[in-house]
């Protein structure tokens, strides 16, 4: 199937719930991988005629898995966006937006986001808004999202993710929010220990590449940025991309 340049837009039901609601988030937890035969045992031959069995000198072949072997083709690609959350607080003043279906461009070229992606994933813009990351079709991205203060004095949250260039080379992205079971390390002194664990509910958008493309697929995400008090003070949104190998 050729990839298309029609424009969709996903949002999840978590997005739309907050939509029809007063704006407000209730707390800082924001979105913040056969037994074989004995050896020993042998058969001895039956003096009587039936079935041939394994005489002493060889060894019963195993049996056939009837489970054909699958090759390892479903990585994924985790990519980390930082954004310096209180440098657009301070810059962006008197021109927030806090309607979801219009957030502030940052432009194209912004200081404000940084993303992060294994090296060996990554084509160009390692650290910058404009990240192009590589993938094989039948692969995954995720996307995880953090400010600089890892979401404590202002937070930030993926809203929505539009697929401006590309449509059908990745399936659509979708917020995903497992709840995983994380060390809780403690420090006394100099020595770091980690004997216990919480419950912490993830976050992240998920899509997979399905059809290869020649020119990159791009993209656009939103995402809402709010104070300690869980207020939304506006939606902002950029645009990276992703390139799709065979």
């Amino acid at each position: 199937m050729p990839c298309q340049g029609t424009r969709t837009s996903c949002c999840s039901p978590a997005t739309q719930a907050r939509r029809s609601s007063s704006r407000r988030y209730s707390g800082r937890s924001w979105p913040s991988s056969r037994s074989p035969a004995s050896p020993n045992s042998t058969s001895s031959p039956s003096p009587s005629s039936g079935p041939e069995s394994c005489g002493p000198a060889e060894a019963c072949p195993p049996p056939q898995s009837q489970e054909p072997a699958m090759a390892d083709t479903e990585n994924t690609a985790n990519v980390l966006v930082v954004v310096d959350a209180e440098s657009i607080y301070q810059t962006y003043q008197g021109q927030f937006s806090t309607d979801p279906n219009r957030p502030v461009s940052l432009g194209e070229r912004t200081p404000y986001i940084y993303m992060f992606v294994r090296q060996d994933e990554m084509l160009s813009g390692q650290a910058t808004d404009d990240l192009t990351i590589a993938v094989n079709t039948n692969n995954n991205i995720r996307w995880r999202i953090t400010s600089l203060t890892g979401n404590t004095r202002y937070s930030v949250a993926l809203n929505t993710c539009t697929i401006l260039r590309g449509v059908g080379c990745i399936t659509q992205p979708i917020l995903i929010e497992p709840t995983v079971t994380v060390p809780l390390p403690s420090v006394n002194g100099y020595q770091v220990t980690v004997d216990r664990f919480q419950q912490y509910k993830d976050a992240y958008f998920q899509a997979t590449a399905v059809n290869a493309s020649e020119t990159p697929v791009s993209y656009q995400f939103s995402f809402a940025l709010a104070n300690n008090d869980g207020n939304i003070l506006g939606y902002f949104s950029w645009d990276p991309k992703i390139s799709i190998t065979a």
